[in-house]
């Protein structure tokens, strides 16, 4: 059998298990985004589905800026609280809420399926990455390779990655973890990508059908 035929099907087969098992392997983490959300636009618009706020109070403030070796660093601010049951907290909060903070200040938490995910300190308030945001990160990319090999397979042009490479699916990650691009839906947004993986392929094949049209003239007998 012709080699480069048989490397044509391993990267065809490839493509589509990776586009399809990343698609149905993110499907729980991104529905789990779509809960968080919702939950976060009812809390918003103090809606019946926010879950109800607790209390609690400072009782450390923290902030840290690590140098490296080569310089630079990406700073972190924080919280330690008193909740109510006289548990403690303490989580990474935006540079705002952190210089605002007094010990002593009373502190409104909310919790989501266990985790706290909206501290609200002095009328600022800042919202936490869901647990689990970041789960759908490997599975998204496998996807999104999987197009870029069913794509590249038809048109065998670089192009190809530049059009569906990890730059754009970066993008739909970190807009997915923050809800400000994507529907309620999210797995929908791969549908969309779907039709369009479908759309390259045709025109891929119409582009090496004339060409190897071109090449080879009708009536003319190769070898």
């Amino acid at each position: 059998m012709d080699g480069a035929l048989i490397q044509r099907a391993v990267f065809g087969l490839l493509g589509i298990a990776l586009a399809v098992g990343g698609v149905f392997w993110a499907g729980a983490p991104l529905d789990r985004l779509a809960d968080y959300r919702r939950v976060m636009e009812s809390c918003a618009s103090g809606g019946a589905e926010c879950p109800p706020a607790e209390t609690g109070r400072v009782t450390d403030r923290w902030r840290e800026i690590p140098v490296h070796a080569g310089g630079g660093g990406v700073p972190s601010w924080g919280l330690r609280v008193e909740r109510a049951d006289g548990s403690e907290w303490t989580g990474p909060v935006d540079s705002a809420i952190e210089a605002a903070a007094r010990v002593g200040d009373p502190v409104r938490l909310r919790t989501w399926q266990g985790r706290v995910v909206q501290v609200t300190v002095r009328g600022k308030t800042d919202s936490m990455t869901p647990p689990g945001a970041w789960g759908a990160v490997v599975p998204l990319l496998a996807g999104w390779a999987g197009l870029g090999l069913l794509v590249w397979r038809t048109l065998r042009q670089a192009v190809c990655w530049a059009v569906l490479g990890f730059g754009p699916a970066t993008l739909v990650v970190d807009r997915a973890e923050y809800g400000d691009l994507l529907p309620p839906n999210y797995t929908g947004v791969f549908w969309i990508c779907y039709a369009a993986t479908a759309l390259f392929c045709v025109a891929g094949l119409v582009s090496v059908s004339r060409r190897d049209a071109e090449v080879f003239p009708a009536g003319q007998v190769v070898g």
